[in-house]
């Protein structure tokens, strides 16, 4: 049988580097197993490694899923098939703020971004919020880091901007000045060539890009 995560995760973050077939991810709320591919560590190890770890025992086996040995063999691909199928993507660009929940509001109200999970880590003194408009499972996303009690950080040079697409850029920077947004350069044509393009500034004044859609 398939294992699952229960809702009793508490987002630990140790089970999902055990897996040996790759089925375990974020899903929006608590990690998961995907069915498709766990095969109870049969072929890896003696004892499933996600069980192993779990602190709190929320990994049950899935009643959907009742498979034989030799059903759990089959689900285990060859070596030529994961070096076929080895593949890598962008998860999530990580910037620090100086005012999460400033920010927050920002990514979510203002550009619709939904805040996919948020943790507290007292020992090391700061917190992650991840946001962006679907799961880490499908989209990149960006991760907010606020280092509790820093208020100002030396951004360098370096780093330019996030991009997004969206439909109307002229009616996107409209939306979010009346949102309270701030743009910095207004929708139209770039500089040398036809794709549309506006830029707006975040609460800690990192750039974010706005493409027209169908016209890079």
């Amino acid at each position: 049988m398939a294992l699952m995560i229960t809702d009793e995760c508490i987002n630990c973050d140790v089970c999902e580097p055990e897996c040996p077939n790759g089925a375990i991810y974020q899903g929006i709320n608590i990690y998961e197993i995907n069915p498709q591919l766990c095969t109870e560590c049969v072929g890896h190890f003696d004892t499933p490694q996600c069980q192993e770890v779990c602190p709190v025992d929320c990994i049950p086996l899935h009643p959907d899923y009742n498979e034989s040995q030799d059903e759990l063999i089959f689900k285990i691909p060859s070596t030529s098939e994961r070096e076929s199928e080895l593949t890598m993507r962008v998860l999530h660009t990580m910037i620090r703020v100086s005012d999460l929940e400033k920010s927050l509001a920002f990514y979510t109200d203002i550009l619709g971004m939904k805040l996919l999970r948020r943790h507290e880590y007292p020992d090391g003194k700061f917190t992650l919020a991840f946001v962006g408009f679907g799961d880490e499972k499908d989209h990149a996303v960006i991760e907010l880091t606020y280092n509790w009690g820093m208020t100002t950080y030396d951004k360098g040079n370096a780093f330019g901007h996030v991009a997004i697409e969206v439909e109307d850029a002229y009616k996107a920077c409209e939306s979010i000045k009346a949102k309270g947004g701030k743009v910095i350069r207004e929708a139209g044509p770039m500089q040398h060539g036809s794709t549309v393009i506006a830029f707006i500034e975040d609460p800690d004044s990192y750039k974010i890009e706005l493409i027209q859609a169908g016209t890079f």
